[in-house]
């Protein structure tokens, strides 16, 4: 949606906005929504359209990049919920 700067600037100014409903009615905007402020991340970083997170490692002396891989990965599982997917970048990727 795109709105005039001023309409952009001022969240008070929600009230004053319409969308069209699927009968091509004009409903106002804030009664379809709740706007909510609250601190929260300045960006956040996407891999495709999902959003994603970057976790880094190095490797302990005398362990392969293949045996680390595998290990995150059984650790991954373990862990972590099945609606979160994981994948390896890079070099870890190969």
């Amino acid at each position: 949606m795109e709105l005039m700067p001023q309409y952009q600037r001022d969240p008070n100014r929600l009230p004053l906005l319409y969308i069209r409903s699927n009968q091509g009615k004009l409903v106002a905007l804030d009664s379809v929504s709740k706007l909510r402020t609250e601190v929260s991340a300045l960006t956040i970083a996407h891999l495709g359209q999902l959003p994603a997170v970057t976790v880094s490692f190095n490797l302990l002396p005398g362990v392969s990049l293949g045996d680390a891989v595998d290990r995150i990965g059984e650790l991954a599982r373990e862990i972590l919920p099945a609606s979160i997917h994981t994948s390896f970048q890079g070099t870890a990727a190969a």
